[in-house]
């Protein structure tokens, strides 16, 4: 915009913007914060230094190709297999694979708040050209197995992101959750067994953490 000064202009990462919404306006001691997030698409875990008032990254780690639209396909893996059985290949009809794909997202979502999720899907047989109905009862037990590879892999980084920083799991303050997908219960879960105490997702808003804090 023109009529911002440029020098007053300066850049500030996601995790430090994030971790910004950690209120510790009465906190003066040294505090390292683990800011994990996890989003649709990308996984970032960093470790930020706190202060006297000043933050900086300690050390990052991550997967730029981790995130919820694994947890979406790995879903929509489940009921291509099954589809297969009846001869049908989702992954040759665009149409019917980007209507099961919203399916599987809505899924997962739900089974944030619910034990179970009836998933109905309706596709188009190739050959007969007749609509199908398919439906699958999805558990958030079945769900969780099918996303503790990709969870556990992001465990897998904060224990890089520790080792490089030569910190030990008690060493870390406070873990901020950041991203839309930290909201699935496995994901609170596995931390929680992973530092060996309860992880608090309400520190700071984790779908506006990065823009309050940059704010």
């Amino acid at each position: 915009a023109s009529g911002l000064n440029r020098d007053s202009i300066f850049l500030i990462n996601e995790p430090t913007a994030a971790s910004i919404c950690y209120d510790l306006p009465s906190i003066d001691k040294l505090q390292h914060v683990l800011v994990y997030d996890l989003g649709g698409g990308t996984f970032d875990c960093c470790i930020v230094v706190i202060e006297n008032g000043k933050y900086s990254v300690l050390t990052s780690d991550g997967h730029s190709h981790l995130g919820g639209a694994d947890f979406d396909n790995a879903i929509v893996k489940v009921v291509a297999d099954e589809l297969k059985e009846d001869n049908i290949d989702i992954y040759d009809n665009k149409k019917d694979l980007s209507k099961l794909k919203d399916l599987a997202e809505r899924a997962k979502i739900d089974l944030s708040d619910s034990l179970a999720h009836n998933m109905v899907f309706k596709i188009t047989d190739p050959v007969t050209k007749s609509i199908k109905e398919y439906s699958h009862q999805f558990t958030r037990a079945e769900f969780e197995s099918l996303i503790k590879t990709h969870i556990d892999r992001t465990i897998e980084y904060i224990q890089r992101a520790l080792d490089k920083a030569v910190l030990q799991i008690g060493n870390i303050n406070q873990v901020i959750l950041v991203g839309g997908s930290t909201r699935i219960p496995y994901v609170q879960t596995r931390l929680s067994e992973f530092f060996g105490r309860p992880i608090d997702p309400t520190i700071v808003n984790l779908d506006e953490a990065v823009a309050e804090g940059a704010a």
